[in-house]
């Protein structure tokens, strides 16, 4: 981007329940979301990368060395990470579906801080596993196989159809797209 558009000001903001109606109005060009997300009307996306759900927890876990089953998600603590506060995520409707509950010790729309809260705690977060190897060094944590029937994810970048043709979020968006295929190797 440095050399391609010198000017350019990329300015990350938290999701809301306003996201959609900021790209309406131009306040905000883009949002990454799950490509299972239900979308407004008007909205429009493009899966951008695939990865899976991995299990993430601190070298000196209690329960590191374990071979973790759906229902051991009940048995520890959890980071979660929820992007629009509520909480919830995808994994708790498969652990519900199960009939298993987990307990929630923390919660972060930011994935740094729940990586950096397992890390010093006893609590494991499940998390993409793209993100998780590439910090997973730095916090000394180990990445396990999410024990979730199924743990692939699809990443989609939204945007609103009010920009569909303009020629710079196009050309963006491509952008975006080379950076995704090369992280997520898709």
């Amino acid at each position: 981007l440095e050399v391609e558009a010198p000017q350019i000001q990329l300015k990350f903001e938290s999701y809301g329940a306003d996201t959609y109606a900021r790209m309406q109005t131009g306040a905000s060009d883009f949002a990454f979301a799950l490509a299972s997300t239900p979308l407004p009307p008007g909205a429009l996306s493009e899966v951008i990368a695939e990865d899976r759900l991995v299990l993430v927890m601190r070298r000196e876990h209690p329960a590191a060395n374990l071979d973790w089953e759906l229902k051991t998600y009940s048995e520890f603590t959890h980071a979660c990470i929820s992007m629009m506060d509520d909480g919830q995520s995808g994994l708790d409707g498969v652990l519900g579906a199960a009939g298993i509950t987990r307990r929630i010790g923390f919660v972060s729309p930011h994935f740094m801080a729940t990586l950096a809260c397992v890390a010093e705690t006893n609590m494991v977060t499940t998390i993409s596993e793209a993100f998780a190897l590439r910090f997973a060094k730095t916090f000394d944590l180990i990445v396990k196989p999410a024990p979730v029937p199924d743990s692939k994810i699809e990443l989609a970048l939204v945007w609103s159809h009010i920009r569909e043709s303009d020629p710079v979020f196009t050309w963006f968006r491509g952008i975006v797209r080379d950076v995704a295929r090369d992280v997520f190797a898709i």
